[in-house]
């Protein structure tokens, strides 16, 4: 089996876990995997970790002040700002032209949903991780001035673009029962077809050995 794994940043032990311990899941199953993923400068050292895990890596640098400029862009448009940020014109060019069939392909976050249509499978899988309608929510309801008013924008618009994605794929995964039920009460269409797939954590990896010396010193 082939698959393609688009993601927003480079897998790794950090703030992309979660696609670190996909990845490696996929290598046991002896699935072949092409991993294409945007990346900056400071990003470029976890290449080598994704490295082990994939067959090939596809590396689409990007310039973190245009991805900030689109971002500021996205607020005159119908779009959450997280979704103008992964916009690449280069990364929507190479998908594409891609010429290999991919038995599946594997979209990583919901900004990165965008690149649905530029790619050909009878199997597409969205892991959207959690609600950020959800998340937005919770902040608007916290938060004071104008974090206050961009939180809101961005709470409407996820609200529209997530639940959009949510009803128009069948093959949605997402972390929590909690983030899964939140998205399918503010929806009249999705009806169980939210996959629930938890993050998961190696105990032996952050296992600290704390020796106590249990003998009290006498007064």
């Amino acid at each position: 089996m082939k698959l393609l794994y688009i993601s927003p940043s480079p897998p790794n032990e950090l703030e992309r876990v979660r696609s670190l311990n996909i990845l490696k899941s996929l290598k046991s199953q002896n699935i072949k995997v092409t991993l294409i993923t945007l990346y900056n400068s400071k990003q470029e050292k976890y290449l080598d970790v994704a490295k082990k895990y994939v067959d090939e890596i596809i590396k689409i640098k990007y310039n973190k002040i245009i991805a900030i400029m689109y971002a500021i862009i996205s607020i005159f448009l119908p779009i959450p700002m997280r979704v103008g940020y992964c916009f690449n014109f280069r990364l929507r060019k190479y998908l594409k032209n891609i010429q290999d069939k991919y038995d599946v392909v594997y979209i990583k976050r919901l900004r990165m949903a965008q690149y649905k249509k530029y790619v050909k499978s009878s199997q597409i899988y969205i892991d959207i991780t959690d609600s950020l309608t959800k998340y937005y929510e919770r902040i608007y309801k916290k938060a004071k001035g104008i974090e206050k008013i961009i939180a809101l924008e961005e709470y409407y618009k996820h609200k529209k673009y997530e639940i959009k994605i949510c009803e128009q794929n069948k093959n949605i995964i997402i972390c929590s029962e909690e983030d899964k039920k939140y998205i399918e009460n503010i929806s009249n269409k999705i009806i169980g077809h939210i996959k629930v797939v938890e993050n998961v954590i190696e105990p032996q990896k952050w296992k600290i050995d704390i020796h106590i010396n249990e003998k009290r010193k006498k007064k």
